[in-house]
């Protein structure tokens, strides 16, 4: 979950041409806003899940706050959140891919070296933990009953662990242990690589077979993918968003706040409508509800492109990039955390506790102190991890240019943010 904003220290020109563009810093901030957000609101719904029982049925009906707090950290919520994640990454990501072809030189090294280095940096770490924490839960809390269920007996085989190094969780296998949500990490991998490889054929400054071996991979992989996992082409065309945020040379809508109103209603209208009773009935209906709000996300990003730097002090401060910056590690690392804390919960809080009803005051303490401690680790491993990301890709290229030919092509971090205008009154 990266955006390819240069730091301000490692300032990357614009492209020139069609794809000169120069994103507003109100842009990017909200970009960071969005992704530290969109986190937080998965960690909750994951974290209501195992801490709040929700699930109770008992004689008295729930009150007015209670019934608001489901509303808002439901599943539906957190979709949402992963389907921003996914539009975002194609615009930064796939929108860097196709600028560069543009440029006419060669560019898949330094682009696959970024793309791989970004995703295993975290992701092989997260891994480790999920193994540790697992290991230590299943055995520390054995008999509460969250490592027990029989679905999970099927999340730990070992060679499970083999087929999420290779990124194939959610789509040739399941993924291992207590770590679902990764396997949107797997598809974010499959679209980074499957990408490039179709844009190719396009590209003269490969030789026709070049092309022609990369098109038909790319297109062979994006078909065994596709009959493998069918919401692939899906989470591709919602990546694809992003990308068409890139093409248009004036915005669809000219007001930034009229677009974020659209994104807001958009979004609350779906999860009003489209609930879970609806989609456990017509499934496809998720499909469509995904395609909604993928676009309504796409034209805000869309209109904030030709904003001007200034306004909307709410997305000024730096704290949303310092926010955004371990939000991947967070991601990567919460369920394997929050079934371990849930679970020492149940045991130490007792059943009694954590199956009362959802107002019982100890299950919200609970929750509030798993979360904080999930942020806490995830910001702790970020610095030896996320944070890494800059220094690992230039001893990568370094070790390359030792050992091979010196490397001409440019980085693929080429979408330029602007600096805050300054003005009479700063």
């Amino acid at each position: 979950w990266e955006t390819l904003l240069p730091d301000r220290r490692d300032r990357i020109r614009p492209l020139q041409g069609y794809f000169s563009i120069a994103m507003p810093y109100v842009l990017s901030q909200l970009l960071y806003c969005a992704r530290w957000i969109g986190t937080l609101v998965v960690l909750a719904v994951h974290g209501q899940a195992v801490f709040i029982n929700f699930q109770w049925h008992g004689g008295q009906d729930q009150s007015l706050l209670l019934r608001a707090a489901r509303w808002a950290i439901s599943y539906e919520f957190g979709h949402h959140g992963i389907v921003g994640f996914f539009v975002m990454s194609g615009f930064l990501v796939g929108g860097s891919a196709l600028a560069l072809l543009r440029e006419d030189k060669p560019f898949l090294f330094d682009y696959f070296m970024h793309r791989i280095i970004r995703i295993y940096i975290v992701l092989l770490p997260a891994i480790l933990v999920t193994i540790v924490v697992d290991a230590l839960g299943r055995t520390m809390f054995a008999g509460v009953g969250l490592y027990e269920a029989p679905v999970m007996q099927q999340h730990y085989n070992p060679l499970l662990i083999l087929t999420n190094v290779l990124n194939l969780q959610g789509i040739f296998a399941k993924f291992y242990g207590t770590n679902g949500p990764l396997w949107s990490v797997a598809f974010e991998f499959w679209y980074y690589l499957v990408f490039p490889l179709l844009l190719i054929p396009f590209s003269k400054i490969w030789t026709p077979r070049v092309r022609n071996v990369a098109g038909c991979l790319g297109a062979a992989l994006f078909l065994v993918f596709t009959i493998r996992q069918i919401w692939f082409p899906i989470g591709f065309a919602l990546w694809g968003f992003g990308i068409l945020a890139l093409l248009p040379k004036k915005p669809l809508m000219k007001s930034r706040l009229a677009a974020l109103i659209v994104d807001i209603v958009v979004v609350v209208a779906l999860r009003t409508v489209f609930e879970g009773e609806l989609i456990a009935r017509h499934p496809a209906l998720e499909h469509v509800s995904d395609a909604i709000s993928g676009l309504a996300f796409a034209n805000l990003i869309l209109t904030m492109r030709f904003a001007p730097d200034a306004g909307w002090a709410v997305f000024q401060p730096p704290i949303h990039r310092r926010l955004a910056d371990f939000t991947y590690t967070v991601y990567a690392i919460h369920t394997p955390l929050l079934v371990f804390l849930g679970a020492a919960a149940r045991k130490y809080l007792g059943d009694e506790t954590m199956n009362a009803p959802p107002d019982t005051p100890p299950q919200w303490v609970a929750l509030a102190g798993a979360l904080a401690t999930i942020i806490a680790f995830g910001y702790l491993l970020s610095r030896v991890t996320e944070a890494k990301t800059g220094a690992a890709r230039r001893k990568a290229r370094l070790l390359w240019q030792r050992y091979h030919l010196p490397i001409d092509a440019p980085r693929p971090d080429v979408l330029h943010v602007s600096e805050p205008r300054q003005t009479k009154s700063n």
